[in-house]
């Protein structure tokens, strides 16, 4: 008998030292008119400087289903655009292995989570804050 999945409860980019530099350049996109009560979304990375881009590319966080390394930053391929080269593509976060190592990381209630933590993890860090009478406005470092 095999040893059940270990789920990894938190969203582990939220903890990584990187985090802070990642923050700024995630973008929530709702996916509009799918008809679902609560609208699915995806985390987008947008504007991103050159410099930071293989740095992001090169980080590595545990699945957010069974623990196997993965890299969440990663390209999306236009439609269509077949090319090798990873020149002109968007760059996408994802918490869970690639659908072509495990179908199953990206299906369940750990990806759910995974990504409304980081979903509101997004948007709280551009959430004004007040403090000693003045309007600051919270940014990642």
């Amino acid at each position: 008998m095999t040893a059940p999945k270990k789920r990894v409860q938190t969203a582990a980019l939220l903890f990584h030292p990187m985090w802070g530099n990642l923050a700024p350049y995630f973008k929530i996109e709702v996916c509009a008119g799918d008809g679902h009560k609560r609208p699915r979304f995806r985390i987008e990375v947008v504007a991103m400087p050159e410099g930071l881009v293989p740095r992001a590319l090169e980080l590595e966080v545990p699945c957010c289903e069974c623990g196997r390394t993965i890299s969440p930053i990663r390209y999306r391929r236009s439609p269509g655009n077949k090319r090798d080269s990873n020149v002109g593509h968007h760059l996408y976060y994802a918490c869970a292995c690639p659908l072509s190592v495990s179908m199953g990381c990206s299906r369940g209630a750990s990806a759910r989570d995974n990504y409304q933590a980081v979903k509101h993890a997004v948007e709280a860090s551009r959430l004004p804050v007040v403090g000693q009478g003045e309007l600051f406005v919270a940014v990642a470092p």
